[in-house]
């Protein structure tokens, strides 16, 4: 690459961490309203790189500045995740729920890709776009020019396609996950398909924080063996949504909508990972 290039956005970024120090950058609008917003960090894959999941269908705020906050905030939380030696992430985008009035909301989308390009370059591992509906399009031809080429050779889409005999999804998270991370994605994007199960999700990151600080945060991992064997086969096509692994289902399956149980498992041992927004939302309760 260009060196003298890299010399000058890695100035910039330093001159924009000492300005903005986004390490304290905490989401005012989710401190407020555990619903604003959809976008955290679930697990890792394969590599040991942090999965951020997003879903549009459970996001209420839409506001540019509050979103902005957001994203460096969940940035933060992943470079805090990442095992040594991993430098990089892993998005996944659910486009379930975009509709006309996101794909008009062109300031949100460019706030992400300058802010990812500006000042966290080369941390984009891998991004998977979910499920995108025709509208995106709309979007997509207007942000597209923004994307540099390193980003858009790491950029999927990737269709919700759980029915099919060679389920594209299927085959994705079973080349880039473990069993049991592709098994909670899977049900994970299903459930949010399901309108009463949206209703019952919120992630709040206060409460997060304080069961970890308070040694009580558990996983509650139940026996996966079942769903995992499905994500193995994943050959015949499927007439219902997979009995995977914080909701509840008919036959008693529960579901920890917070993430994958060895991420919990992190924040049980190092509850300084969700600091400071863990912190001060816990003061907002």
């Amino acid at each position: 690459g260009n060196l003298k290039e890299s010399i000058k956005r890695l100035k910039s970024t330093c001159d924009w961490r000492a300005k903005a120090k986004p390490e304290e950058v905490v989401c005012k609008a989710c401190a407020k309203n555990s619903r604003s917003h959809y976008m955290h960090v679930v697990g890792h894959d394969l590599l040991g790189r942090p999965i951020i999941y997003s879903c549009v269908a459970l996001a209420e705020n839409k506001v540019y500045e509050d979103n902005r906050d957001h994203m460096i905030q969940t940035f933060e939380t992943a470079i805090k995740c990442m095992p040594e030696g991993v430098e990089q992430w892993v998005l996944v985008t659910d486009f379930h729920g975009f509709g006309l009035a996101d794909a008009f909301n062109v300031k949100i989308s460019k706030a992400f890709l300058e802010i990812s390009a500006a000042h966290y370059p080369e941390r984009l591992g891998q991004f998977v776009l979910l499920d995108a509906p025709p509208v995106f399009s709309m979007l997509w031809k207007a942000i597209k020019s923004l994307v540099d080429p390193k980003t858009y050779a790491k950029i999927r889409f990737v269709p919700y396609d759980v029915k099919s005999k060679q389920s594209e999804l299927v085959q994705s998270l079973k080349a880039n996950f473990d069993d049991t991370t592709a098994a909670w994605l899977l049900r994970e994007v299903t459930e949010n398909r399901d309108k009463a199960k949206i209703k019952q999700k919120r992630y709040d990151v206060g409460h997060i924080h304080k069961a970890a600080s308070a040694g009580q945060l558990q996983g509650l991992c139940t026996d996966l063996s079942g769903a995992m064997a499905e994500v193995k086969e994943m050959g015949e096509a499927r007439t219902s949504p997979l009995p995977l692994h914080h909701s509840h289902s008919d036959d008693g399956d529960f579901h920890d909508h917070r993430g994958t149980c060895s991420l919990l498992q992190m924040y049980h041992e190092k509850p300084a990972i969700l600091e400071p927004q863990g912190r001060v939302m816990r003061g907002k309760q």
